[in-house]
């Protein structure tokens, strides 16, 4: 008789797909314009737009569809624009979507009603442009109408449908965005299928 043939190697299995679609924002600014941002800047950079572009190219070997990833870089990401395409993206996420938002730019700082017991310390993102500079008896609403807050983009993030909502912050004073994305349960998961099901918000920052 005829010896069986030998069982070829077996074929790899299909992926798995764990998320419906991923969605992406990359944001990098070198040189900020207008009278405000020079004042708030301080000199400009050299890398942030690099660092955009190549998140986003990193995203795309890790399956995102470059039709699904969105680039700002320089003058192009203006205040309007970077809280539009955001929300927008976020809001037309699905309940089996991820959504990233990536900055790499400058990012400061404000203290409001200090030494009282309100006192409150807030974080922002700096547009590429900011035309008027800050008034002498700065206050909350400017840094609203000009700058891009941290708060804003979080509650932006919260509201999202998606499960899984990650803001990636490289700028200065970016630790400040962590207490407005909320906590998630201490209770401990160790089954990694049950743990990637849940929606969460994160933030990673770069200080």
């Amino acid at each position: 008789t005829n010896a069986p043939a030998a069982a070829g190697p077996a074929s790899p299995a299909a992926p798995v797909k764990r998320y419906g679609t991923c969605h992406a924002l990359c944001i990098g600014i070198n040189e900020y314009a207008g009278d405000g941002g020079a004042v708030l800047a301080r000199g400009n950079l050299k890398a942030a737009e690099n660092d955009a572009q190549s998140i986003a190219g990193a995203l795309h070997e890790y399956g995102f569809d470059p039709a699904n990833t969105q680039v700002l870089l320089g003058k192009d990401a203006d205040r309007e624009t970077i809280l539009k395409r955001f929300r927008y993206l976020a809001a037309s996420a699905g309940p089996d979507d991820v959504v990233i938002f990536f900055y790499a730019g400058h990012g400061i700082s404000a203290t409001f009603e200090r030494g009282t017991e309100n006192e409150r310390r807030r974080g922002y993102l700096m547009p590429a442009r900011i035309d008027d500079p800050p008034p002498k008896d700065i206050g909350d609403d400017w840094y609203k109408k000009s700058l891009v807050p941290m708060e804003e983009l979080a509650d932006i993030a919260r509201k999202s449908k998606a499960r899984h909502t990650l803001l990636l912050l490289d700028c200065c004073f970016s630790g400040l965005v962590a207490g407005a994305t909320g906590r998630g349960s201490d209770e401990a998961l160790n089954d990694y299928a049950e743990l990637m099901a849940q929606p969460s918000c994160l933030a990673i920052t770069a200080g």
